[in-house]
């Protein structure tokens, strides 16, 4: 069992799949549905991620979005602050999904 864990430890770093901003912003802005489709989940799936981490009463919120806030509007708040900073693309699509809703949905 030991040898087992030793082994994901060392084969885990190869077997994760990082998405940058230029990745996610072509996903968005792709003609082909299933891809985005993608680029609407991996958003939802980041954007969850963060509401997940905010139910920890220690933690303090980042972003405040409302209730009823659909994934459409994630999705275009996510692609017009892509537009918006070109510089970033390169960094990890989820850090860019967190940034922008921090500057979409702020808290007061």
């Amino acid at each position: 069992m030991k040898k087992i864990i030793i082994l994901l430890f060392i084969l885990l770093p190869t077997c994760t799949f990082a998405v940058t901003g230029n990745e996610l912003k072509e996903l968005c802005n792709s003609d082909n549905p299933a891809e985005i489709l993608q680029c609407g989940y991996y958003i939802k799936g980041a954007f969850q991620s963060h509401l997940l981490i905010q139910k920890n009463e220690d933690f303090k919120p980042h972003f405040c979005a409302p209730e009823n806030a659909t994934v459409g509007q994630v999705v275009a708040v996510v692609r017009e602050y892509m537009d918006a900073t070109p510089e970033k693309l390169p960094e990890s699509a989820a850090l860019l999904v967190w940034e922008s809703a921090i500057k979409a949905f702020p808290c007061d």
